[in-house]
């Protein structure tokens, strides 16, 4: 997530876009979404590290005729700290993306675009002054899985571990 530009000096609109630096609607001063830049990159150092790969290591089990079962587990966990850091990466760039659109007043076509937009406007509150975002980093993540259904391409409850096949 970058809303500022290295290199460019600062000013009440230094951002190539034009908007405020970190989308900051409050007093000079205020810090906008600058904490989603911090959540964001430290889920994707979560992220690399989960990505690495899990076999880097050795284990000889069953009297060295194994050296790849104790592997499997640590994978899906990897794989699960994973997914977890790319939904809160997901979440930040869409509340960047939410606060942007609200501060421009742009119109967007009307296609699954507009919906998304609609839908995460209705979920997701507007402050304009300083607060903690972690409810709403929250709040996005959950809008995820509710955005892949605009498409029309995706049966409700595929997303329902617990749907009946």
């Amino acid at each position: 997530m970058r809303v500022t530009r290295p290199g460019l000096p600062p000013g009440p609109r230094s951002v190539p876009s034009g908007l405020p630096p970190f989308l900051a609607e409050g007093p000079a001063g205020s810090s906008g979404i600058m904490i989603l830049e911090y959540v964001a990159h430290d889920a994707l150092g979560t992220l690399r590290h989960a990505a690495a790969p899990v076999t880097l290591g050795t284990a000889v089990i069953s009297r060295g005729l194994e050296d790849h079962a104790s592997f499997s587990t640590h994978a899906v966990r990897s794989t699960v700290t994973a997914t977890a850091a790319y939904r809160t990466v997901l979440a930040c760039e869409l509340l960047g993306a939410v606060r942007a659109l609200r501060i421009t007043g742009a119109e967007l076509p009307d296609t699954a675009l507009r919906k998304a937009y609609h839908l995460a406007t209705s979920e997701l509150p507007h402050l304009a002054e300083d607060h903690p975002l972690s409810a709403e980093i929250e709040r996005a993540e959950r809008l995820l899985d509710r955005f892949s259904l605009l498409c029309g391409d995706v049966p409700e409850d595929s997303h329902d571990p617990n749907a009946a096949s």
